[in-house]
């Protein structure tokens, strides 16, 4: 009886020796606590961004239902009503609706979109992050020959590498960009769109295009000015598509609030225009003797025409007159032949050097074979290559108030310039 109640002794005390061996190691512990409460940092703060947003929806669409009321517009009234209320419970924008109505929901998605987005890459940064602190912490327990922690760190790295697998990858929501991209460089994630496609004959003029529409998949040629009428427009183009203009006259104005996405498409040979608050986002393109930028006839604010081009190909031309207020871009990995660049003429209320740092003025990581580039356009280039270029001053000479630092890779380039600004410094580093 004495021995045998030895025995059960000895086995209680060695279970709980060998379940002292595998609790979890305090450095997990509190490793993983702070890791929860930073995913619960940027869930608190992104859940605030979309409630307000939320918050700032319903209060248009009461405000709109007034409006309705007091024009007696019953049917329009009961529409806002339901879709309001819709919303109030599901969370969900509706579809359809007046044209007011649909305006407001594309504003309050488009305003969701970017918040989603971010919340998702913050997530996923914190992710990869934990992972890597995981990794290190197993290699230090193994090395300490604590293999029970470290198999416990391990599973819990295993774990979050799961979850960092099955998060969408920023090449869904945003399409391919360079990596390694600086933090004080924020570019705009391409929006989502899916129109629908037309039978309609666009290229005989503006009025024939739908306010959302697919273009066809094709060779299309064209040979007048196209403006169209509908505003807050989506257009897609699809890839392998070719827009060529034949003739002086060839132009493309896309109408006010339109958003244009496209990827693998060969333009050449017109002008293409966005009126006012266009937003274009170009993937893989070509530009063969295109000038792009801002027309038409509706003017406000800054930056009324944005272009967002990524792996993009410019030759020979780029923008025909350049002025800070009307055109903005936000150029990435993009190569550039025999492009003369024009120098940029700034608005009254914009600074060369602070406008140098604006989001919707960059070239970043672009590639320039003998191109002609003033200095207002170079102040606005980060990390950018320049083989057999010509570099020369503006007319009139700009001055920075403030210092602009760019760094840059030169070959064969000729610097047509006496003396930079004050305040604007460039680091020539060799372009191999």
């Amino acid at each position: 009886m004495g021995k045998r109640f030895t025995w059960i002794i000895v086995l209680v005390l060695l279970a709980n020796q060998l379940a002292l061996k595998a609790e979890e190691p305090p450095i997990l512990t509190n490793l993983r606590g702070k890791y929860l409460t930073a995913r619960s940092g940027i869930e608190t703060e992104f859940t605030a961004k979309r409630n307000t947003l939320k918050s700032g929806y319903l209060s248009a669409l009461t405000k709109y239902e007034g409006e309705l009321q007091r024009s007696g517009n019953l049917d329009g009234l009961i529409s806002v009503k339901k879709d309001r209320e819709a919303f109030e419970k599901s969370g969900e924008a509706g579809s359809g609706g007046t044209e007011k109505q649909q305006s407001l929901r594309k504003i309050y998605l488009d305003a969701l979109a970017p918040i989603n987005r971010d919340e998702t890459q913050k997530l996923n940064d914190l992710k990869v992050s934990y992972s890597k602190a995981l990794e290190s912490m197993v290699s230090d327990l193994t090395k300490s020959n604590i293999i029970e922690a470290a198999l416990l760190a391990k599973a819990e790295l295993k774990k979050i590498q799961g979850e960092i697998e099955s998060d969408p990858p920023v090449e869904t929501l945003t399409t391919s960009a360079p990596t390694e991209i600086p933090g004080h460089l924020k570019f705009r994630p391409i929006p989502l769109i899916d129109p629908p496609i037309t039978d309609k004959d666009l290229w005989e003029s503006g009025d024939n295009w739908p306010q959302n529409v697919t273009v066809p998949k094709g060779d299309h040629r064209f040979s007048n000015k196209i403006e169209t009428k509908e505003k807050s427009s989506q257009i897609k183009f699809l890839p392998g598509t070719t827009l060529k203009g034949k003739g002086e006259s060839s132009r493309i104005i896309f109408g006010n609030g339109t958003t244009t996405v496209g990827t693998e498409i060969q333009f050449s040979d017109f002008k293409f225009n966005g009126n006012l608050n266009t937003e274009f986002f170009f993937t893989d393109c070509t530009f063969q003797n295109v000038d792009i930028g801002k027309g038409g006839g509706w003017f406000g604010g800054k930056f009324m025409s944005r272009w967002q081009l990524r792996d993009c190909k410019f030759h020979n031309h780029f923008e025909e007159k350049w002025e800070s207020h009307l055109t903005g871009v936000q150029i990435i990995n993009s190569t550039f032949e025999r492009v003369d660049f024009p120098s940029i003429i700034y608005h009254e209320d914009h600074e060369p050097s602070d406008w140098a740092n604006e989001e919707w003025a960059v070239f970043y990581q672009c590639q320039f074979r003998k191109c002609e580039i003033p200095i207002s356009v170079l102040s606005i280039m980060q990390d950018c290559s320049f083989d057999n270029c010509r570099f020369f001053m503006d007319e009139p000479e700009i001055s920075f108030a403030k210092k602009v630092e760019r760094t840059i890779h030169e070959r064969d380039s000729v610097w047509k310039v006496k003396t930079l600004p004050e305040n604007f410094v460039v680091n020539k580093l060799p372009l191999q």
